[in-house]
């Protein structure tokens, strides 16, 4: 037996609207994404946000949820090396004097992290594309050390 004859004809077809919808709603889904990332403090929940109802006033909770779960899509990928780091980088934009700040501040405290108390209270307000991009200006600092350790040994 084929798939043809497990699926029902009147389920199996998909009209070019049916794809033309499903590839508008995820562009509009990535979209909303991309402005939580560039709005939304790190530390807030994004539906605790006022702004972002205000943004997207009209939005659905199954959107709301897939929202989610894009943004826990791009943090996986970012977690697991899947992306490279350099392309986000210049495709995000934050607070420069903020994130080198919070890149300082991770540098100088090596053994903490962002769940530390200390850096939650001083950096809290940072969107989660400044983050990122402190986290980045972080590990690059730290592989500058490496190799200029390694470089002089």
């Amino acid at each position: 037996m084929n798939i043809a004859e497990k699926v029902p004809a009147s389920e199996s077809r998909f009209t070019v609207r049916d794809v033309v919808e499903k590839r508008s709603r995820r562009d509009r889904i990535a979209d909303i994404a991309d402005w939580v990332v560039t709005n939304v403090p790190w530390t807030i929940a994004v539906p605790d946000w006022s702004d972002f109802h205000d943004r997207w006033p009209l939005l659905t909770r199954a959107d709301l949820a897939a929202v989610e779960e894009e943004l826990a899509r791009r943090c996986a990928a970012i977690e697991a090396g899947a992306t490279d780091l350099d392309t986000i980088a210049e495709a995000m934009t934050g607070r420069p004097t903020y994130c080198a700040a919070a890149a300082d501040w991770l540098t100088l405290n090596p053994g903490k992290g962002i769940a530390d108390h200390e850096f939650f209270r001083l950096f809290g307000q940072l969107t989660r594309a400044e983050l990122i991009l402190a986290a980045l200006d972080h590990k690059q600092r730290i592989l500058r050390g490496c190799r200029s350790q390694f470089v002089s040994t």
